[in-house]
């Protein structure tokens, strides 16, 4: 199977549609009540939050309710798109991986894959490690730039996909599929041999 993506370059005579195709490995669903239970859960916190901004009176309270508002719906926000979109969650290809969180990024930019555990409710991210991090950051929107920073902050890699909503897999077994497809990343040789017995 292949997946596409469409791109316009601009030569003299002027822009120029070019299909690209990519072939697809694996692709990871997350089921709709998922989201519909994370907008269950951020909406009332957004609400809450703004109002808390609006009424509270003091300094701390619109310090925090500002916060609060910004962060929850903004994962409101992006539950929604997510609930809506026919797109998975995470997707690999031969060519590179695309999440939800991290958009696309060839193989050809990420130098290893690892998994980091959460010390704060033990989740699970799967982490890229990228060659050239500008190029990266580049193709992103300015607030997913911000969450990769903060992310980088916190002891993550720029590019990390938490697997907290990545159902019917764990990382180290996608750490495994893209070893045995994609032998330029490296991979972690102790999570490759627990998935071989």
């Amino acid at each position: 199977m292949a997946g596409s993506g469409i791109r316009f370059i601009n030569i003299s005579s002027g822009p120029v549609l070019i299909l690209c195709m990519r072939n697809l490995l694996h692709e990871y669903k997350t089921p709709k009540k998922v989201y519909i239970r994370l907008i269950a859960y951020g909406l009332p916190l957004t609400l809450v939050s703004f109002l808390v901004a609006v009424y509270g009176g003091s300094l701390p309270e619109l310090l925090f309710g500002s916060i609060g508002t910004v962060f929850f719906g903004g994962c409101l926000i992006a539950a929604i798109i997510r609930l809506l979109s026919k797109t998975p969650e995470l997707i690999l290809y031969k060519e590179g991986i695309y999440s939800f969180q991290t958009g696309y990024i060839p193989w050809t930019n990420i130098y290893r894959a690892d998994v980091h555990t959460s010390m704060i409710g033990s989740d699970d991210f799967l982490e890229l490690y990228l060659r050239d991090r500008r190029a990266y950051m580049k193709t992103r929107p300015i607030l997913a730039r911000i969450i990769a920073y903060g992310n980088r902050m916190i002891g993550h890699q720029y590019a990390s996909i938490s697997m907290s909503l990545i159902y019917h897999s764990s990382a180290s077994r996608i750490i495994y599929v893209i070893h045995s497809n994609c032998p330029d990343v490296e991979t972690p040789l102790s999570m490759l041999h627990e998935e071989e017995h």
